[in-house]
């Protein structure tokens, strides 16, 4: 069972930011017991103003303006896996050179609207499927470990074991596109480059679920973290960034570390609702044909369906000194 947060103090990093930049708080993982939150305000740059384009093989995100979308619900799951899925496919195809993309989760975020069905329904997760509220604490979906095993997870019901070993002996990714449904305001999406991460700023979670097992990485704070977000992203532009990367030559992000960060005065400016998808990138020609019959499992009657209900238990995993 997950473990009621505790809150260190709350610590002041940086003292004035600089026009181009916020300040913003950030919810670290305290380093005592699972659970334990450590609170850092910290100067968040805006990527508007970079001195240098963020590319998401190097810093392992980026964000790609004028994408449109023809979803008129991001709400209705069917909408979204009929026509969304699809234009993330292109989108990754295009903007990574990926050969085959397969879109497999994914979460629709709305603080407001989540109360307000919880308040409705007596149902944590309310009444719209795979609404959630932002995801505030730092963190990576995946470990260098976990992005394998969920691959092969994903992909055994539609694939021989001999397919989904060639698959996974070429490179391949997990890669997240996240879209504002309206105007951010309040809680953006924070990114961290993977130059300005290091093995000792992460430890293993273990999370253990009814029907499988995964792996994600809880953060440390360090005084190296400097933050970066896109100001007042609308909904024509999209932010990718890798959770794996199967690629460990030098210079290659394996991952972008991330949260939602609360904005330092943002106050009642208006809940941000967001849309974002997971899929696995597949970047080697033999992948083009992978998993033709593939459904993401979150649509089909599964445990996969409400990941907030079939988890059962977190446990801190060992971590070797120098190693991710």
């Amino acid at each position: 069972p997950v473990m009621a947060a505790q809150r260190a103090t709350r610590v002041a990093a940086h003292a004035t930011a600089p026009p181009s930049a916020v300040k913003g708080n950030f919810v670290y993982s305290g380093r005592e017991t699972l659970g334990e939150e450590d609170v850092r305000e910290m100067v968040v740059q805006d990527a508007r103003a970079a001195s240098r384009p963020y590319d998401i093989h190097r810093d392992g995100f980026c964000m790609v303006p004028g994408v449109p979308t023809q979803v008129v619900d991001m709400y209705d799951k069917l909408e979204v896996e009929r026509v969304y899925y699809k234009e993330v496919e292109e989108l990754l195809k295009q903007q990574l050179g990926a050969k085959r993309v397969i879109p497999f989760d994914h979460i629709v975020r709305n603080k407001a609207r989540l109360a307000e069905e919880v308040a409705a329904t007596g149902n944590e997760s309310g009444s719209t499927p795979f609404l959630s509220g932002v995801a505030s604490i730092v963190h990576n979906d995946y470990t260098v470990r976990s992005g394998y095993s969920r691959a092969k997870q994903l992909l055994t019901p539609c694939c021989s074991p001999e397919a989904i070993e060639k698959a996974l002996k070429g490179r391949f990714a997990i890669v997240n596109v996240w879209r504002p449904l309206a105007t951010v305001e309040k809680d953006p999406l924070a990114m961290l480059s993977w130059e300005l991460t290091q093995p000792e700023d992460v430890q293993t979670i273990k999370l253990v679920y009814t029907h499988r097992e995964g792996e994600v990485y809880r953060v440390f704070p360090s005084d190296r973290h400097q933050w970066s977000y896109w100001s007042k992203m609308d909904p024509n532009e999209v932010l990718l960034f890798k959770t794996f990367d199967s690629e460990t030559a030098p210079g290659v992000a394996q991952f972008a570390l991330h949260s939602a960060f609360e904005i330092s005065g943002q106050g009642d400016a208006p809940e941000r609702q967001s849309v974002e998808v997971r899929s696995l990138v597949f970047f080697d020609d033999d992948a083009i044909d992978l998993a033709p019959a593939f459904r993401a499992p979150h649509l089909t009657p599964s445990p996969d369906s409400d990941s907030r209900v079939s988890l059962v238990d977190r446990k801190i995993m060992p971590q070797i000194p120098g190693q991710y």
